[in-house]
């Protein structure tokens, strides 16, 4: 039954694990990731959310500093 049961240590890191829920930084760091996997359609997806956070951080900028602080 050991074997069915994973512990923490069994699960691999997720890339962007580390600013999972921070909105516009979350968006920039999968941004990076989706570059250095090579895949042009990833890259793209990621390069329009970065793009359309970046809007949503010049119409509201006091709102998304509160999103990234706050992980929501």
């Amino acid at each position: 039954m050991g074997d069915l049961v994973a512990t923490e240590s069994d699960v691999p890191p997720q890339p962007g694990e580390s600013v999972a829920g921070a909105g516009i930084v979350e968006s920039y760091a999968g941004l990076a990731t989706a570059i250095d996997s090579g895949s042009w359609i990833d890259a793209s997806v990621a390069g329009l959310g970065a793009a359309l956070e970046t809007v949503g951080a010049v119409v509201d900028p006091i709102g998304t500093l509160a999103a990234a602080g706050s992980g929501g």
